[in-house]
């Protein structure tokens, strides 16, 4: 198929059928920042909203949505991934994402939501419930948040950050299946235990017209080659300030962070639940259940 975004298309429905989920796909025009965000609608229930990690795309998050079926099920795209529109960051990567997180709120009449996230997803999740802590009832953050509690990003990462370096690293490892297999390694899970619709995903979502460029913008704002920029980590103290319920659910071998660094995380959190589940940085992909478990637990 040489449409990339009908590739990518596909290898959803794929993967939204291994699940077993039914999705309709909504089209939200924002004001802040002045874009498209597509957004996949499931369920019926409390609302929540999923906001996936990296580089990633919301059907990534689609094995946890069908695990927790007493729930409506919002899986945004992030501006540059899966069918959302690419939009420069600009200045400061906290606005953008506390803006753009509000705007879909408001586009979807949600005045508060209960929270799913993963990664850079949390981390956006995070600077949302500080900033505008009536919006968010609740965060579930799974896996090993963003550059959080003193947290950092492996070598690679900082790397494909710098323009020409990164540029490079991405001609070198263009999109494959075996670059893809590559990848879920480095993010601690096994290929061969993944089913074979999110790999599929995967790909074609590398393949996507705008994916280089957001995933290396994002990354070169973020991170300088010590780890975390300045501007962007998640202090210990912000952890402490927040107001709504948090659960965190790691996993076992996070290379984001081990589960015993997420302890540590969690202890900073006032009141918050951990637990572990699965192994690699998207847990729910090793185990969803036991992460479906953990977000829900009394």
């Amino acid at each position: 198929m040489s449409d990339p975004i009908a590739a990518f298309r596909a290898s959803e429905e794929r993967l939204h059928d291994a699940h077993g989920l039914s999705v309709k796909e909504r089209e939200l025009f924002l004001s802040r920042p002045k874009m498209r965000a597509r957004v996949l609608e499931s369920g019926t229930g409390p609302a929540t909203l999923h906001v996936h990690g990296g580089g990633g795309f919301a059907s990534s998050m689609v094995p946890l949505a069908a695990a927790l079926p007493q729930r409506t099920h919002f899986l945004v795209d992030r501006p540059g991934f899966g069918l959302s529109d690419y939009v420069a960051i600009g200045p400061s990567l906290r606005a953008h994402a506390v803006d753009f997180l509000v705007s879909v709120l408001d586009a979807l009449a949600l005045d508060t939501v209960d929270i799913i996230a993963n990664s850079m997803g949390a981390l956006w999740s995070l600077w949302l419930a500080l900033d505008h802590p009536k919006r968010v009832k609740s965060l579930a953050l799974v896996g090993a948040p963003a550059l959080v509690g003193g947290g950092s990003a492996p070598v690679p990462m900082r790397l494909l950050g710098k323009p020409l370096l990164g540029a490079l690293m991405m001609w070198l490892e263009s999109p494959s299946p075996k670059q893809v297999r590559t990848l879920w390694r480095r993010m601690g899970h096994d290929p061969d235990a993944l089913a074979p619709a999110i790999l599929d995903a995967t790909l074609t979502a590398q393949m996507l017209p705008a994916y280089g460029r957001a995933w290396r913008e994002l990354l070169g704002v973020a991170l300088d080659l010590k780890g975390a920029a300045s501007d962007v980590a998640f202090a210990d103290e912000d952890l402490a300030r927040l107001a709504c319920p948090v659960t965190y659910v790691w996993g076992k071998l996070d290379p984001f962070g081990d589960a015993k660094f997420g302890e540590e995380v969690a202890k900073k959190t006032p009141g918050a639940r951990f637990s572990v589940a699965g192994v690699g940085h998207l847990p729910w992909l090793d185990d969803a259940k036991r992460v479906a478990e953990g977000v829900e637990r009394d």
